[in-house]
């Protein structure tokens, strides 16, 4: 068997699908899209609001209340 290099949430995404087939199809659609909606929302908040994690100059702090 060929050993092909995958990212981990590439694997992971993988063996929630194979727990999704097994409780059945309408699982498996609706798991299926959850991930797929999750993976265009990522990228668009990283798009819109830059890297998770990394500081933007240009924005300030919330005053406290």
């Amino acid at each position: 068997m060929n050993d092909v290099a995958v990212p981990e949430s590439v694997s992971v995404a993988m063996a929630e699908i194979a727990e999704y087939m097994r409780e059945g199809l309408l699982a498996l659609a609706v798991g299926t899209g959850l991930q797929v909606m999750g993976a265009l929302m990522d990228t668009d908040v990283t798009a819109s609001a830059g890297q998770k994690g990394k500081g933007h100059r240009r924005r300030q702090p919330a005053p406290a209340p």
